[in-house]
């Protein structure tokens, strides 16, 4: 387990101000070294960030800790294709209206190789939902799984190419964020 905490610092316009070497490490770990070496600093956090659901309650939980609230221990999965990776993340308010986002493995499992989460994305085909916080599958009216027994139900391998995702939240999660509209 690493246990060196990955850190990011935002500006007020949720540009990348400053990244540790942990990041560096993580990105040229995990097949990214294009983002190591200062690479995604001075952009907009933005560009990193997929699904329309996900920038939304990413929106939310940075303007909490701006508010002056810290929020901690926000769980999240952050898979590989052969790795269970279960994060958390903290968000604290920092001088000079700046925001410091600090996530680090909780544990991690390993796993058959998931073609799911390679790393080119696909372009063609029906998206599956995937829950980028938890990393399971929708496959339909509130039914999401772990992504394996979705390749199994779905029989993804036996098609020629594996289908793109698209990033969401699933509904336990965005209750467990305190999100959901269900009362």
């Amino acid at each position: 387990m690493n246990s060196e905490p990955v850190v990011i610092h935002l500006d007020l316009d949720d540009r990348i101000v400053f990244v540790n070497e942990a990041f560096d490490r993580f990105a040229r770990a995990n097949g990214a070294p294009e983002l190591a070496g200062g690479a995604v600093l001075d952009r907009p956090l933005w560009e990193f960030v997929t699904g329309d659901e996900v920038r939304q309650l990413t929106r939310v939980l940075l303007a909490r800790a701006r508010s002056g609230h810290p929020i901690e221990r926000v769980p999240y999965r952050c898979d590989s294709p052969t790795l269970r990776r279960y994060m958390q993340m903290t968000f604290e308010p920092l001088p000079r209206d700046r925001l410091a986002i600090t996530s680090f493995e909780r544990h991690i499992e390993p796993r058959p190789a998931n073609p799911l989460l390679r790393q080119e994305p696909a372009t063609e085909g029906t998206p599956l939902r995937m829950c980028s916080w938890c990393r399971r599958v929708d496959l339909g009216g509130d039914y999401w799984v772990e992504a394996e027994e979705a390749i199994l139900i779905l029989k993804l391998f036996e098609a020629d190419h594996p289908p793109p995702i698209a990033h969401t939240i699933c509904p336990d999660d965005m209750e467990r964020l305190g999100l959901s509209d269900k009362e």
